[in-house]
């Protein structure tokens, strides 16, 4: 067990080598058992659970950690506005919610968003 651990960063050092870079490097996030980079992890693993590209993801990250939303405080203090703007910058788009919402558009639908 302990010489598996041994190889473990050697390994990794060579998948990394071969197969380029992780998504946090290209984040610009520096890797760091401090609260920044865990926090700057959280929102990029969010990004890049949406219905996205990765690339997508990666960028609106870097947008935002560009624009000072580094973390939990930055990101809560900026406004609704610098958010999307940041992720628009990255190539994130969002839906407007008032085309999407049924009730805003005027109909009225029934169960699973059937209409009625």
């Amino acid at each position: 067990m302990a010489d598996r651990r041994r190889r473990a960063p050697s390994v990794v050092r060579a998948l990394l080598d071969a197969h380029g870079s992780t998504y946090a490097e290209d984040a610009g996030i520096r890797l760091r058992d401090t609260p920044q980079p865990l926090y700057q992890l959280l929102v990029l693993s969010v990004l890049l659970s949406a219905r996205i590209r990765s690339t997508a993801a990666v960028a609106s990250a870097r947008e935002l950690f560009d624009a000072g939303m580094r973390d939990a405080r930055r990101m809560a203090d900026a406004s609704w506005q610098a958010r999307v703007d940041a992720l628009g910058r990255g190539g994130y788009r969002r839906y407007d919610e008032q085309d999407l919402h049924p009730a805003r558009r005027g109909r009225r639908t029934g169960p699973a968003g059937l209409r009625r």
